[in-house]
């Protein structure tokens, strides 16, 4: 009897080919915006902030933010590229009044959170231009307090910051794109305003607080 040859057919090497391919494609994303280990991770850190905010809410922190370092806020040295948890501030008696509660966190070099709109107006709004989305809040190390655009969550988990309206869509949006931060905010590889098909989309439920990253 003869023994099979411990070679290879070529169907056998296509398949393997072919199932590599698929898994890099599920690694890396998308050929299109944010392609690439880096962004992706990025979406998921972005995604375990929303988690980690929406936990210390639950757990009885009162109102928690994510805020957005901008332009205006001026003293981040990171505009569009970081974020910081805040919570209600009681060392003072102004209900409005927040602190940060955890240290920057920075996208990887080369990515921004920016503020273009979804190409579905009713996919939801880009948490940095909601309207009525900043809230005063002192940044880390006892530093200075600005205004920056922020979702707060709630007691229950849910959104409570913006607060709704009737205009008011199910979801809020938090979009990262590779660019960088200008004098009029952030800006695509190519110094232009970003597409939102440039763009990884992280939409996050009124009702419930839960971040999703959109396909």
């Amino acid at each position: 009897m003869k023994l099979r040859s411990g070679g290879f057919t070529l169907l056998e090497i296509l398949v393997v080919i072919s199932i590599m391919t698929i898994m890099i494609g599920l690694v890396l994303g998308k050929s299109g915006a944010i392609s690439g280990t880096q962004g992706m991770t990025a979406m998921h850190q972005v995604t375990a902030m929303c988690d980690l905010a929406r936990a210390r809410s639950l757990r009885g922190d009162g109102t928690v933010l994510m805020a957005f370092a901008t332009v205006n806020g001026g003293l981040t040295g990171e505009p569009y590229r970081s974020v910081v948890l805040c919570a209600e501030d009681v060392t003072t008696e102004d209900p409005d009044d927040y602190a940060a509660i955890s240290e920057w966190f920075h996208l990887p070099q080369g990515y921004v959170f920016t503020n273009v709109g979804a190409a579905s107006p009713n996919a939801g709004a880009n948490v940095l231009t909601a309207p009525n989305a900043t809230r005063r809040v002192r940044l880390p190390g006892n530093g200075p307090s600005v205004e920056l655009p922020c979702v707060g969550f709630g007691s229950l988990g849910e959104v409570v910051f913006p607060e709704a309206d009737a205009n008011s869509l199910d979801s809020l949006l938090i979009a990262i794109a590779e660019g960088q931060a200008s004098s009029s905010g952030p800006l695509s590889k190519k110094g232009e305003v970003h597409r939102p098909d440039e763009c990884r989309w992280l939409a996050v439920r009124r009702n419930s607080g839960s971040p999703m990253i959109l396909p």
